[in-house]
């Protein structure tokens, strides 16, 4: 996945297909808060709020949508507000018949019927399919286990895949094996028993 550096180069970008994803910096300047990834949506017309939704200098059809707001950082004051003022996430509350709930990791509909988690808030559309992945995980070792399984959310298998132990007990020699639905660390010998940290990131 493409790094653009801030809102202004994701305006020029051309979008290679329909839901083509781009890593974004930061809104004006990489680290400001207001980072995450982007999808191409080459049917939408709604509005450009400069935080949620972008359109491009090419077409007037066609936008590059939030998915995710960089969840290792705290969403400061003025990106909340701007998420609160977005027109469609007013949309979306006004369509609403549940509630809205909001955290710094995600905006949920929730309703009678239907669950929504994601920066996707038009409730008539399926959420983009998710390309990137990264986080840091725990996992028990008993000191006989030779292999610990990380889940991930890809809808095929990853192109990359690595992980870097997070503390002493995980630190080992080991082999990484993936598919569409996890990571296996694979250690030749069992680690000792206790909990092993893992960060780890993929990307299809």
């Amino acid at each position: 996945m493409q790094d653009i550096q801030n809102i202004s180069q994701l305006r020029t970008r051309r979008a290679a297909n329909n839901y083509a994803s781009v890593n974004v910096l930061g809104k004006d300047t990489p680290g400001d808060g207001y980072a995450g990834i982007f999808y191409w949506d080459d049917s939408s017309v709604h509005t450009d709020d400069g935080v949620l939704v972008i359109s491009t200098q090419f077409s007037p059809i066609g936008r590059w949508r939030r998915a995710t707001i960089e969840n290792s950082v705290l969403i400061n004051d003025t990106l909340l507000q701007e998420i609160l003022n977005s027109s469609e996430l007013n949309q979306l509350i006004q369509s609403s018949s549940g509630d809205v709930i909001l955290n710094k990791f995600n905006v949920e509909l929730r309703d009678l019927n239907d669950l929504r988690v994601g920066m996707i808030f038009d409730p008539s559309e399926e959420p983009p399919p998710q390309t990137y992945d990264k986080a840091t995980v725990t996992r028990a070792a008993n000191g006989i286990d030779k292999v610990f399984e990380i889940g991930l959310p890809f809808f095929e298998a990853p192109k990359y895949a690595n992980v870097v132990p997070g503390n002493l007990n995980a630190v080992g020699d080991f082999f990484l094996s993936f598919d569409i639905s996890k990571i296996l660390v694979n250690y030749r010998v069992a680690p000792s028993a206790g909990q092993l940290i893992f960060h780890y990131e993929a990307r299809i």
